[in-house]
């Protein structure tokens, strides 16, 4: 996983050729845009704008196996949390269509994520975003790159 500022996305394009596409795509006015599934030119990146509330309380990990997920919040905030990937092995129901498998666990890091901030999670690295920062949930909303790695 990495955490950092929007700023320093494209440091990371090296390694992850996709995240120029995102990059580009982020210069858009996303937070107008409907929620939904997008796709973009490069057939490694698609991406979905979401709306909701935040979770109080725990959330179960979720797990990719074929795409990164790079988490970017446009309005509001939330606690991502994250764990080491031998929880994965404990995951079990594995969606192939969805590309999702979820575990509980315990949590090794948490990350305030806010606006002008990314989390990249790698497939295999199980994560729970979506919590809320108080015991109120609060609305947000965010883009989820979906990325082939």
């Amino acid at each position: 996983m990495i955490f950092d500022s929007l700023d320093r996305l494209s440091l990371y394009a090296k390694d992850f050729p996709a995240l120029k596409t995102a990059d580009v795509i982020l210069k858009e006015d996303l937070l107008s845009k409907e929620p939904g599934s997008y796709t973009t030119d490069d057939s490694d990146c698609r991406y979905n704008i979401v709306h909701y509330e935040t979770h109080v309380g725990h959330k179960d990990f979720e797990i990719h196996q074929r795409e990164a997920d790079l988490q970017i919040m446009l309005s509001g905030g939330e606690i991502m949390k994250a764990a080491t990937r031998d929880l994965a092995l404990q995951a079990q129901g594995y969606d192939a269509d969805k590309d999702i498998a979820f575990v509980k666990g315990e949590t090794m890091v948490s990350y305030t994520a806010r606006p002008g901030f990314f989390a990249l999670f790698l497939p295999g690295e199980p994560h729970a975003p979506g919590i809320a920062l108080t015991d109120t949930a609060e609305k947000a909303k965010k883009v989820v790159f979906k990325i082939k790695v």
